[in-house]
């Protein structure tokens, strides 16, 4: 019992996360009750995607994070206008 590893958990800056290196994995929960098809998904406004890539750029660590980000919203980036 003694080599068993500690559930303890230690204060971050904002976020409290496992003392050990042992990573805690939860089982998303899926449904097929929400799925919407895609004839119902209507495009996104310009002024929204805009919106909404500004929001993405400014919480993003780097430029990989960003497109990542915008690539999981299905928003892609744009261009950047002079």
């Amino acid at each position: 019992m003694a080599d068993e590893p500690s559930a303890e958990l230690v204060e971050g800056p904002s976020v409290a996360v496992p003392a050990t290196k042992t990573e805690i994995i939860m089982a998303a929960k899926t449904t097929t009750d929400n799925d919407i098809a895609d004839d119902d998904i209507e495009p996104l406004a310009d002024e929204t995607a805009s919106q909404a890539q500004r929001v993405v750029a400014a919480y993003a660590t780097d430029a990989d994070e960003c497109r990542m980000l915008l690539a999981m919203l299905g928003i892609q980036p744009t261009a950047k206008v002079d």
